[in-house]
């Protein structure tokens, strides 16, 4: 799963301690674990995998990316 946070203030202690200003861009990275009874989800296991602050980036161009590896039904921008 990738998640992206577009920050609207400066703070020195953003998402895992981060110093970012404003439209600065951090990408979250997890992946889950989910344990499935009588085809119902009982439980997630969620864990980080990456975090990366990407500075000043276009918001639209990495959700775009992130799309390119979703299945084609889930694409929100074209």
């Amino acid at each position: 799963m990738e998640t992206y946070f577009q920050y609207k203030i400066a703070t020195d202690n953003a998402v895992h301690g981060y110093k970012v200003v404003p439209g600065d861009v951090i990408k979250i990275t997890s992946w889950a674990c989910y344990d499935v009874e009588d085809k119902k989800m009982t439980k997630i296991n969620c864990n980080l995998y990456e975090e990366k602050l990407l500075g000043q980036v276009d918001m639209k161009a990495c959700i775009r990316d992130s799309e390119s590896r979703a299945d084609p039904e889930l694409i929100l921008y074209h």
